[in-house]
C-alpha cells in the first residue's frame, strides 16, 4: 500500500507536464481567433508539481484539516475572482476578455488551492 501512494505522487508529478499543452494558446496571437485562448487553461496542470511534493503516505487529521482549510480559501477566492470577471464582462463586453477571464479564474482557483494546501503542509 505504501508503494501505491508513492506512485500516486509520481503520477501527479508527470501530470504537470501536461501544462506545456497550454502553449497552444499562443496561436491566438497569430490567428486572432479567441478560441485558442482556452488552451491557456492547461497551465493549471503545472500545479501538479507542487501536489506531487506533498507526502500523502499517512493521511492524518492534520492533512484532512489542511484540505478543508485550503478548500475554504478556494471558496473565498472563487467568489472574488467571479466578481471581478462579472465586473469586467459588464465594462468590456468582448469575447476575448471573457475567454481570458474564464481561463484566469480556472488557473487562479486551481493554483490557489494547491498553493494554500502546500503552504499548510510545509508549515
Amino acid at each position: 500500500m505504501k508503494n501505491k501512494k508513492k506512485n500516486g505522487n509520481k503520477v501527479k508529478m508527470y501530470q504537470g507536464v501536461l501544462g506545456f499543452v497550454g502553449l497552444f494558446g499562443l496561436r491566438f496571437f497569430t490567428t486572432g481567433d479567441p478560441r485558442w485562448l482556452m488552451w491557456f487553461g492547461f497551465f493549471a496542470f503545472f500545479a501538479n508539481f507542487w501536489l506531487g511534493r506533498i507526502s500523502t503516505t499517512k493521511s492524518d487529521e492534520r492533512y484532512a484539516d489542511n484540505v478543508k482549510t485550503a478548500m475554504a480559501f478556494t471558496g473565498q477566492l472563487a467568489f472574488l475572482t467571479m466578481t471581478i470577471l462579472f465586473i469586467l464582462a459588464i465594462i468590456f463586453p468582448s469575447l476575448e476578455i471573457l475567454m481570458v477571464g474564464i481561463t484566469a479564474v480556472w488557473l487562479t482557483l486551481f493554483f490557489g488551492y494547491v498553493w494554500k494546501l502546500y503552504r499548510l503542509e510545509v508549515k
